[in-house]
């Protein structure tokens, strides 16, 4: 495949950019506005779990999932001989990510299987949308993603079990970050095909990976928790939030250039975010003025792109409808 035809508009992108990707971008301004202040014990949150459990799990199984949606059925209109997914049938899916979230932050005051359902629930839907749509092509490696959305699903269960059972997770946050990180890689390889294209942004990402790879390891040589703690943060601050703008953003290509200079500063501002988070994890002392750094320039790469995208994916949208 050549480098135009790679990095050429995908034909459904104006089918599910709307709403999973603004969503999504709102969703983690509103996540890290909430955990940042709460972590630090300046809030209370009517959340049956602790900060800490709660974004992890968010971050997991609530934002990575939304993201993986808006690509996958962008996607899936140009990868597939089937019509792409849109119209009615988006509504219950993005309503069950929403009812999802709502039970996660009022968690306290619902029973924790009911919650349990609501969260497992969108991963599993999504996979069994998408093992409905990328086979039709022929592309059977496809379906390691609906494999890895029905791992997610499960380690979400997981994750709800150790919290009921034990207060705290045991091997289901190791499990969920490995199913999340796996499928946003493989997603940002399948939107961006062509190597030479790819922004800079991508390969942060893979940096951040790496990083906290390096950093967990060193963690449990010496048995060090400033060590595994950073090694947390940058897999996810680092690794999922910078994957994750970096998947919306040129997904979004259509509307807007990954390489303007308004996209540019929202991955400048996701890599401070970043190194922010993984520096207070190692730095513990640090841990006050670095975590409000790291939310902020979170908050401002995702609201940016709520900001740059969000008219412009609107506006594709109205257009198209009356073409």
């Amino acid at each position: 495949m050549s480098a135009a035809v790679a990095d050429r508009p995908l034909p459904g992108a104006k089918v599910a950019v709307q709403p999973f990707f603004l969503a999504g971008s709102l969703y983690a301004v509103l996540m890290m506005a909430f955990w940042v202040p709460w972590f630090l014990g300046f809030i209370q949150a009517p959340s049956a779990w602790p900060a800490q459990a709660w974004f992890l799990h968010e971050l997991a199984f609530g934002f990575a999932p939304v993201i993986v949606a808006g690509a996958l059925l962008t996607a899936s209109a140009g990868d597939t001989s089937r019509k792409p997914v849109s119209g009615a049938i988006l509504v219950p899916i993005f309503l069950l990510w929403i009812a999802g979230r709502i039970g996660m932050g009022l968690s306290a005051h619902l029973d924790p299987w009911t919650m349990a359902a609501l969260s497992v629930a969108f991963p599993i839907v999504l996979a069994v949308l998408a093992a409905r749509v990328l086979p039709a092509s022929g592309r059977w490696r496809g379906l390691a993603i609906v494999a890895l959305l029905l791992g997610l699903g499960a380690a979400d269960a997981l994750f709800h079990y150790e919290m009921f059972e034990f207060g705290r997770t045991k091997s289901a946050a190791d499990v969920a970050l490995a199913f999340a990180l796996l499928l946003l890689m493989i997603i940002a390889g399948r939107v961006v095909s062509s190597p030479k294209r790819r922004p800079t942004i991508f390969y942060a990402a893979c940096g951040f990976v790496v990083l906290g790879a390096v950093l967990t390891a060193l963690g449990v040589l010496w048995d060090d928790y400033d060590f595994a703690s950073a090694g947390l943060n940058a897999w996810t601050v680092g690794s999922i939030g910078t994957l994750a703008l970096a998947i919306a953003t040129w997904a979004s290509r259509a509307r807007r250039s990954p390489t303007a200079f308004g996209t540019i500063v929202l991955y400048v501002l996701a890599v401070i975010s970043g190194l922010a988070a993984t520096a207070g994890g190692l730095y513990p002392q640090w841990t006050l003025p670095l975590l409000p750094i790291s939310g902020i320039a979170w908050i401002a790469a995702f609201a940016g792109f709520a900001v740059l995208y969000g008219r412009s994916v609107s506006a594709g949208s109205s257009a198209d409808s009356s073409s």
